[in-house]
């Protein structure tokens, strides 16, 4: 989830779905007037980058030992996998609060500026 905040102070006023972010909705901006100096990202879960590498697996797969016999054996394969970078992962708990049904809302949220945590917007805020 990317969410879009007041540099102000830190309220969070639009979001975008999701837990892994492509660059080209890394570049997506939001600007409800506030001004593009003003608004800051603070993205939960995963950035893909455009650079894949290689990731060993091990598979079952089935080999034929005899003619028409055939075991189970364990292989190594290697496979490409995209690269991504983990953003804020100590809120993904938050994240997934978000996303179920329940009445958690990021807009009732801010961004503190010291820690870079999400934290509850009190009412009285």
């Amino acid at each position: 989830m990317i969410l879009f905040y007041d540099k102000r102070d830190g309220k969070v006023f639009a979001t975008t779905d999701g837990r892994v972010h492509n660059q080209k909705r890394l570049k997506c901006f939001v600007n409800d007037g506030r001004g593009k100096k003003n608004i800051g990202k603070f993205i939960i879960g995963w950035e893909e980058l455009d650079e894949t590498e290689d990731k060993t697996i091990i598979v079952e797969e089935l080999v034929e030992v005899e003619k028409g016999l055939f075991k189970k054996e364990k292989v190594e394969r290697i496979i490409k996998v995209t690269k991504k970078i983990e953003h804020n992962l100590d809120q993904f708990e938050l994240l997934q609060k978000f996303e179920d049904i329940s009445p958690e809302n990021p807009l009732e949220y801010k961004v503190d500026l010291k820690t870079n945590k999400l934290v509850k917007v009190d009412n009285k805020d």
